[in-house]
C-alpha cells in the first residue's frame, strides 16, 4: 500500500477522530484513504466546498459525524442531500442543530407558545 503525504493545520484526537483546518482536496484524501476515522470536524475551514463535504461522506465507510459549522462554501442544501443520503453520519451545521435541538424538545413535551402574548 502506498502512503499518501498531506500538509494540514492538524490536530489529532486520536486514532478516530481528526480535527482539521484544511482544504476539499484534503478532506477528499482523508475519506478515499482512511478506514478508521469516524469524527472529522473541519468546522471554521474556509476553502471546505460541497464537493468535499460530499465526497468524504461518499468515500469513508467508517465515518459517523462530519462538523461542517461556519463553512461557508458548503451550503445547506448540499447538506439536506448528504443528511438524507447518509443518515449514519451526524452533519454539524449551525441549521442541523438547531433542528437536531428542536426535535429533542418536542420528544421531550415541549409545544411552542402559539398564543400573541402582549
Amino acid at each position: 500500500m502506498g502512503k499518501i503525504w498531506f500538509v494540514v493545520d492538524l490536530v489529532e484526537r486520536s486514532d478516530r477522530e481528526l480535527g482539521l483546518g484544511t482544504r476539499t482536496d484534503t478532506l477528499i484524501a482523508i475519506g478515499q484513504y482512511s478506514s478508521t476515522i469516524e469524527t472529522v470536524d473541519a468546522g471554521w475551514c474556509k476553502d471546505i466546498t460541497d464537493q468535499g463535504a460530499t465526497q468524504i461522506a461518499q468515500s469513508s465507510k467508517s465515518l459517523r459525524y462530519l462538523g461542517l459549522m461556519r463553512c461557508d462554501k458548503v451550503n445547506e442544501e448540499t447538506v439536506e442531500r448528504l443528511v438524507l443520503q447518509y443518515p449514519h453520519i451526524v452533519f454539524s451545521t449551525v441549521m442541523q442543530d438547531c433542528k437536531r435541538t428542536l426535535e429533542r424538545a418536542y420528544q421531550m413535551g415541549w409545544i411552542p407558545n402559539t398564543s400573541n402574548a402582549s
